[in-house]
């Protein structure tokens, strides 16, 4: 006898039941139903429920019911809050207690009396009328189930057996129906054989898999399912009542609608969830696939726990003959006949997945938890996968028919087999009562404890303790045959080793991740998922990412910034994951681990270039040369024409080529810089020689296109020459990682070209032609990138100028005064790049005789001290938080400008000095002169390279042009680091940085001064 837990509110029940009735509580009838809830599962449920549904149905008990119905009421409204919910809405469920439920008759699904009947009733109907009558007769079947079970009407497999019948049957009337909307609206899908060429009808079909498959369903299970299609090779429908589409998107729309069919949750609940998630790809994959489709996934991408699940395939709806032959087309795939050692350790591996799993969970869980249903079904389909190649017997979609075979086969011993069946049906039924409260998918006892004194009297057990000690001593005995699977003594995986194993979630992993240094464990979890995502559909990637994952994590851990370092991992690997040969090199070299992460944590600009190029890493780890042999731009020129010679032919290629050779460089000397092998007037110097031979090499391409098309350009019955002549930071060899290129054109003088096949030319608008190829061809975005901004607006006029300039020309803007202060002293970085050498160099000769040979007027530097000071207000405003380095105050540009002005105050004594373009060897050749006072020039030296050392590491570590810094010494870390000032050492840096503005301010102000007053 049941005793009520809160017997007043039971009471309170029992009379509004009476008054409903219009009885008084003491009438038979009424101290029947209180007599009926203490034998039932739960008195105080039952009464609960049995007063709303008497209230929502009165008609229903205005007479006693018999013994066996009421037997059978008691049992559902102590049971579930689900059904009794469907009670109070549709009489018709409740009357089903007056009848004893009937299993399926064996027969196909397509064969069963009630889809005939339905079929028959719902092919007409309108839409939202077909959605209700499917929910209605699952709702209907879900009681009479529901019944069978608490009742023991029935062995567990034939009710099993009965919940998948009912998932077939639903599925193969929305099938028809979907399909016979679908044609009706486009018409019949058809397909071109491949073969014959003939057109034919196209069919399609839905792919049981998991416990559907298995026909081993229980009261809350999703149906797995795929969709499956003969062919849409070159197919389109025969068109309905509106125009034909293609069969493809026919099938897709269809498994739209079966699934919408199925699972949508209406006023009337749903019928099964769809869970498509095992197709191909997962939710990122199509919908439905052809079978050649399946066949190419599986035999090139295939992995082991998809062979497990394909063991259970099999036809659901639609045409069985279609599935049967996706069966025959995967069996190869699944059961092996020779099993080499990749395969079983992939097998082990999964075996190692569930074990990692089980142990996140507890008896409670009857299905994940240890020794739960999970353990049950892969301790028989790894058998299956072992053997299944050669004992076709073993091939079994069913878990009960498949423990048969292992027994009669002798896989394991007839008790064996016993046990492991009752194991498997004792944590069957108590999967069904659980989610037969509620019709939730859950597996776990909820902790409260009536819920658990009612399931343990659903099970036969009196009280709480008896039932927790079956279901305990049941799970055991199911783990310890799960665990005789490859068998050996159990060792605990390395951390670094699990967080890779893709067996956790994100919040799994957050803690896990919280041992190692990351500011964000959290974001550092959303990039192993990320990370994993890939790696698991390839089992052999995923095996190397896990041999390498200790190292990687702990070469992580002990960079300067981890949480930098494993984001541009993450990126690295996404773009690497598809190209096996760079993912090979970082398998392979121990040392490439290291260097990776070192770049990683430390450079975003040269992290962004390798997940641009992941191809190029080698460069890294293979240096094509060293500091002691730093190529020149003729060196370059020759590595760079022998890559792009083959594709002269081919523009696109041709420019490609380019940028990836730009590329390689800048890795290469953006990595030797950050490891400290280049300082940094090495640096800007290799950056200016690759400079030169991209021009070089373009313009001679340019070159030969405009003379095919126009001939030579002539002048005077000569050819006329043309040269490119370096301004800036280009002239004067000083390049960064990010610098546009300063140029000027210049041409011999009036002319016309020789003629080709697009005619003739005057020299002026030819050369504007070649100029103009020059620039698209370094300036134009591809998918490789740019090679190099180009900026022309040094010439005479600047921009209202013409692109290219005669030397005569150039001679007369500044004979006629025309030209400015400021534009002749951006002469003093004049560099020959290309071209005609001897008309570059009467452009020189007429520079240092005609603008430098007439010493400047203390007006002339009174002008340069000003437009340095409107630099700086214009561009290098500082607050507080910020300065510029630049342009701020006794910034890059003060000794820039400072160097400047004293090369052309001294060069009339000292006119080699003219041919100092480059700032390094100005302030050393002005040291050896004695133009500074003092220590004045080392102290310039010094702080000419601190500012440009910081200028590319800044640019190396944040990929970043600015040039303004945070003052703020704790902001200032990572950077300091970068530098060589050590980890926490940013206060360091600020204090180099303050004195290094507030001397070179001083000197710039104290030689000015002197220039100025003499």
């Amino acid at each position: 006898m049941t005793h009520f837990a809160d017997e007043i509110s039971a009471q309170k029940n029992l009379a509004y039941i009476a008054s409903h009735l219009d009885l008084d509580v003491d009438h038979a009838w009424c101290q029947r139903l209180w007599h009926q809830a203490t034998e039932s599962y739960d008195a105080d449920l039952f009464l609960n429920h049995l007063e709303r549904v008497v209230a929502s149905n009165r008609e229903e008990f205005a007479r006693q019911w018999d013994d066996d119905s009421l037997e059978r009421l008691t049992a559902l409204l102590s049971s579930s809050a689900f059904i009794a919910k469907l009670m109070q809405r549709d009489a018709n469920l409740l009357r089903l207690c007056h009848r004893r439920p009937e299993a399926y008759p064996p027969a196909y699904r397509y064969q069963q009396p009630d889809f005939l009947r339905l079929e028959a009733q719902m092919m007409e109907m309108e839409e939202k009328d077909f959605i209700r009558a499917l929910r209605s007769y699952r709702n209907g079947k879900m009681i009479e189930f529901a019944l069978r079970d608490l009742l023991g009407l029935d062995s567990l497999e034939v009710l099993l057996g009965d919940l998948s019948m009912l998932a077939e049957i639903t599925l193969e009337l929305s099938y028809r129906y979907a399909w016979q909307r679908l044609v009706q609206r486009f018409g019949e899908p058809m397909y071109e054989d491949y073969d014959t060429g003939q057109h034919k009808r196209a069919h399609f079909a839905i792919i049981g898999l998991g416990k559907l498959g298995g026909g081993d369903l229980n009261f809350c299970s999703d149906v797995d399912i795929m969709y499956l299609y003969d062919s849409a090779y070159r197919g389109m429908t025969t068109g309905g009542s509106r125009s034909a589409i293609e069969t493809h998107q026919f099938f897709v729309e269809l498994s739209k609608l079966i699934t919408r069919s199925m699972s949508e949750n209406t006023e009337d609940g749903f019928v099964f969830r769809v869970d498509l998630r095992l197709r191909p790809d997962g939710d990122t994959g199509e919908i439905c696939l052809a079978l050649q489709g399946y066949e190419n996934y599986y035999s090139t991408m295939g992995q082991t726990w998809e062979r497990s699940m394909l063991i259970k395939a099999r036809p659901v709806g639609g045409h069985d003959e279609l599935v049967r032959q996706f069966q025959a087309m995967v069996r190869p795939f699944i059961y092996r006949k020779y099993m080499d050692e990749d395969t079983v350790l992939s097998i082990r591996e999964l075996k190692d997945k569930i074990d990692v799993k089980v142990r996140k969970n507890i008896h409670s869980n009857v299905k994940l938890g240890r020794g739960g249903i999970r353990e049950i079904e892969f301790f028989i389909s790894i058998i299956q996968l072992l053997y299944g190649g050669k004992d076709t017997s073993l091939r079994q979609f069913s878990t009960v028919r498949a423990l048969d075979v292992l027994r009669d086969q002798k896989y394991i011993d007839r008790c064996e087999s016993e046990e492991l069946w009752q194991c498997y049906q004792f944590l069957r039924r108590v999967e069904h009562r659980v989610q037969m409260f509620d019709q939730r998918q859950s597996h776990t006892v909820p902790d409260d404890e009536s819920f658990q004194l009612r399931m343990a009297r659903q099970m036969g057990f009196d009280n709480t303790e008896a039932f927790w000690s079956e279901l305990r001593a049941t799970m055991d005995l199911a783990h310890e045959y799960f665990s005789t699977l490859f068998v050996e003594e159990h060792q605990e995986s390395a951390v670094p080793t699990e967080i890779f194993s893709g067996n956790y979630s994100r919040e799994e992993l957050v803690p896990m991740l919280s041992q190692y240094s990351f500011a964000n464990p959290r974001k550092a979890a959303v990039n192993i998922y990320t990370i994993l995502e890939q790696a698991l559909h390839h089992e052999e990637e995923h095996r190397k990412l896990r041999s390498v994952a200790e190292a990687l994590l702990n070469h992580i851990d002990q960079s300067p910034d981890p949480d930098m370092a494993l984001n541009n991992f993450e990126r690295f690997y996404t773009a690497a994951a598809r190209k096996g040969r760079v993912m090979k090199l970082f398998y392979s070299n121990p040392e490439a681990i290291g260097t990776f992460i070192t770049v990683f944590a430390s450079s975003a600009y040269l992290s962004n270039l390798i997940n641009s190029y992941p191809e190029t890493t080698d460069i890294l780890l293979s240096p094509p040369w060293t500091e002691e042999d730093i190529p020149d731009a003729t060196t370059y020129q020759q590595l760079l024409l022998e890559q792009v010679q083959p594709f002269r032919k081919d523009t696109e290629a041709f420019l490609d080529h380019l940028r990836y050779f730009k590329a390689m460089e800048f890795l290469h000397i953006g990595f030797r810089e950050l490891r400290g092998k280049l300082d940094v007037s090495s640096s800007t110097a290799v950056l200016s020689n690759l400079a030169d031979a991209m021009v070089r090499v373009v313009y001679d391409y340019v070159c030969v296109e405009l003379t095919e098309r126009y001939g030579q350009p002539m002048c005077e019955d000569r050819h006329c020459g043309f040269t490119i002549v370096g301004l800036g930071k280009f002239g004067g060899r000083e390049l960064n990682y990010s610098s546009d290129l300063d140029l000027i054109f210049l041409y011999d003088g009036a002319g016309e070209t020789t003629g080709g096949s697009g005619g003739t030319l005057r020299n002026n608008e030819y050369f504007v032609r070649l100029v103009q190829r020059l620039i698209n061809r370094l300036s134009v975005a591809t998918s490789r990138g740019i090679c190099y901004k180009v900026d022309a607006r040094l010439r005479p006029n600047g921009d209202a100028g013409t692109l290219v300039t005669p030397l005569q020309g150039f001679v007369e803007y500044h004979e006629n005064q025309h030209a400015m202060t400021w534009e002749k002293q951006m002469l003093l970085k004049a560099r020959y790049v290309c071209g005609d050498e001897s008309l570059y160099q009467r452009f020189r000769s007429y520079v240092n005789e005609a603008v430098f040979g007439q010493p400047f007027t203390p007006e002339q530097f009174t002008e340069i001290h000003d437009m340095r000071l409107r630099i700086e207000k214009e561009k290098g405003g500082s607050t507080g938080k910020h300065h510029d380095y630049k342009a701020g105050t006794g910034g890059l540009l003060d000794i820039e400008f400072l160097s400047q002005a004293m090369q052309i105050y001294h060069a009339k004594s000292f006119p080699e000095l003219l041919d100092a373009n480059r700032t390094f060897d100005l302030l050393d050749q002005l040291q050896a002169m004695g133009a500074w006072e003092k220590t004045d020039g080392e102290t310039l030296r010094q702080g000419y390279l601190f500012y440009r050392h910081l200028e590319n590491m800044v640019k190396i570590y944040q990929d970043n042009a600015s040039s303004r810094i945070n003052l703020n010494a704790q902001e200032l870390n990572p950077l300091a680091f970068r530098m060589g000032y050590g980890k926490t050492a940013g206060a360091a840096l600020l204090e180099c940085y303050t004195r290094t503005s507030r001397d070179v301010r001083e000197l710039f102000a104290k030689y000015f001064g002197k220039l100025r007053d003499r």
